[in-house]
């Protein structure tokens, strides 16, 4: 696990893109091919946060050190600076939790507003925030999940998703909208995923394989069956990146 194997990955995260407006949720096989195009893209992308998560834990390449002169001499000293960085620009940028303001001098939106900030509190979405720029300052990337909840004093909830597991996927159209949205776990060698549309929400399987012996480890995503479909009542894709 050395610097010059990953350093061409730690320049920021790709993003990822595709030319189709939406799913046509009755061709399953093009479904499971656009999934697994994005797939390719976000395995690239696990790579790199795989190595700055683990950095951030003390995994630094300095334990890897070899020395070719005096091999009996070699000091392995890991500094970890990569989590001072992360605890200062956590604290400077959520010293308080996420709340909205209005900028029109309208009592009813004001009010408005200030309901919706009782919503977020109650749903506890200060410690989704918290855990979003956690990730973002760790990884480069994070990725919120929005739903609906039957309850009235908080009628939906938000997540701060594992970004390793969770992605966008946004149109090459001016603005780069967001076309679908993917949540991926793995169970044992099984691939569960939900994928999101405007539309439509479908669960896909397939399959996961790891190769760890390799100097950069290898992750392989491949869905290969659509499960199951139901209409997106949301009519928007729930995750935000």
């Amino acid at each position: 696990m050395a610097d010059k194997e990953y350093g061409v990955m730690l320049h920021g995260r790709l993003p990822i893109y595709t030319t189709i407006e939406g799913f046509d949720p009755n061709d399953k096989d093009s479904i499971i091919a656009e999934v697994n195009s994005a797939l390719s893209i976000h395995g690239t992308n696990i790579f790199a946060m795989e190595y700055l998560y683990w950095y951030r834990r003390g995994l630094t390449p300095i334990y890897n050190k070899t020395k070719e002169v005096r091999p009996e001499i070699n000091h392995k000293v890991s500094v970890n600076l990569a989590q001072s960085v992360v605890d200062f620009k956590n604290g400077y940028f959520l010293t308080q939790p996420a709340f909205y303001i209005s900028r029109k001098e309208d009592e009813e939106v004001t009010e408005k507003v200030k309901q919706l900030n009782e919503y977020l509190y109650v749903s506890g979405k200060q410690q989704a925030d918290n855990e979003i720029v956690d990730w973002f300052h760790t990884v480069g990337k994070a990725d919120l999940y929005v739903e609906p909840n039957d309850d009235d004093e908080a009628p939906y909830k938000a997540f701060a998703l594992d970004p390793r597991s969770a992605f966008v996927v946004r149109s090459l159209n001016a603005g780069n909208p967001v076309v679908y949205g993917v949540h991926a776990v793995t169970k044992d060698k099984t691939l569960y995923l939900d994928v999101w549309d405007k539309d439509w929400v479908y669960k896909l399987e397939g399959t996961k394989v790891a190769d760890i012996a390799t100097p950069i480890p290898m992750y392989t995503y491949t869905a290969s069956a659509v499960v199951d479909k139901r209409p997106n009542v949301l009519g928007e894709v729930p995750i935000i990146e």
